[in-house]
């Protein structure tokens, strides 16, 4: 059965989504410059560019959990619009559990050797020190920035947008209140910042938590057929996770190149211009993230009118 929308329904749904969204992604882009400007006051200059040298780490980061979060809550939402829930709930549980696998996997391998990879990140000799330090303190959340950004998009396939926001914002304000005290009252240094960040993902997963044993969850845990499910959720989001691994390759690119020809004070420089980037993408990303779970909707109802309204929207 084809089933249409009207123009009003379709601009209501789309407004739903778009407030959360948009609030979710300014979150973290807000978070990124925030906790840039409050790290380069209280610990100088070195200490910024110094974070921004492990940006490539928290890209990654994201590109893992666009792969599994946007990959998985694209087959949902178009399953729902089937009304073929078993699918759902079998791409869920298959989320679940590589989400879980893979954050264990890069805990494990960059605790056995963090020097290693952060000298992958930078080489300088006033930079690596610092990097070393806020890096050696980040990897223990690394579980917990994968999972949760992961579950945001499947929130938000799951009716829960607004939930969805909620958690990131509570995660990042967290992170910049702490960075205040730990690096201030406590004076852990660039140390505190890191600590900051994976505090407030601690928070954030324990609020995760509270959805998984929710009532209002629509979707379950389904241990059957997850094969196919694997292949499914890195089909839909090998597209979006590619973009974001380029432009991870990039910046850690650029890292080397402006460290080996301007030295730390040209990274300061390049740091600045990353937290303008950050502050004009969550525009972009708030945009076309609002249309994703509609849109596979209703794709997934055959509903085509309804999906060229959607675009159009966004």
């Amino acid at each position: 059965m084809e089933l249409r929308r009207n123009d009003r329904l379709i601009t209501k749904k789309y407004k739903e989504y778009f407030i959360p969204t948009i609030l979710m992604t300014m979150s973290s882009s807000m978070a990124i410059i925030v906790d840039g400007i409050i790290v380069g006051n209280l610990l100088g200059a070195n200490a910024l560019a110094a974070v921004n040298v492990c940006m490539p780490i928290t890209q990654l980061l994201a590109a893992i959990a666009v792969l599994m979060g946007m990959g998985a809550s694209t087959i949902i939402s178009v399953s729902k619009g089937k009304r073929d829930n078993a699918t759902a709930n079998r791409t869920f549980t298959t989320m679940c559990l590589m989400t879980l696998t893979i954050s264990i996997v890069l805990l494990v391998s960059q605790l056995a050797n963090p020097s290693f990879f952060c000298s992958i990140l930078t080489t300088d000799e006033q930079l690596y020190p610092l990097a070393y330090d806020y890096y050696s303190i980040f990897i223990m959340g690394i579980p917990l920035v994968i999972i949760v950004s992961a579950f945001g998009y499947v929130l938000r396939s799951d009716g829960m947008p607004k939930y969805a926001s909620v958690i990131l914002i509570t995660s990042n304000g967290v992170n910049l209140i702490m960075d205040v005290i730990l690096i201030r009252v406590f004076n852990m240094g660039i140390k505190g910042a890191a600590l900051a960040t994976v505090l407030g993902y601690v928070l954030g997963m324990v609020l995760l938590c509270r959805y998984l044993f929710s009532k209002k969850r629509t979707l379950s845990f389904d241990f059957t057929g997850i094969g196919p499910a694997i292949k499914d959720i890195f089909s839909s989001g090998a597209s979006p996770a590619t973009g974001a691994v380029l432009t991870t390759i990039k910046i850690l690119c650029i890292n080397h190149i402006v460290t080996r020809i301007a030295g730390s004070a040209g990274m300061v420089s390049f740091s600045v211009c990353l937290s303008c980037l950050a502050f004009v993408s969550m525009l972009i990303s708030g945009a076309s993230q609002t249309m994703m779970p509609i849109l596979s909707t209703c794709y997934g109802e055959k509903d085509y009118s309804g999906m060229n309204m959607v675009i159009k929207r966004a």
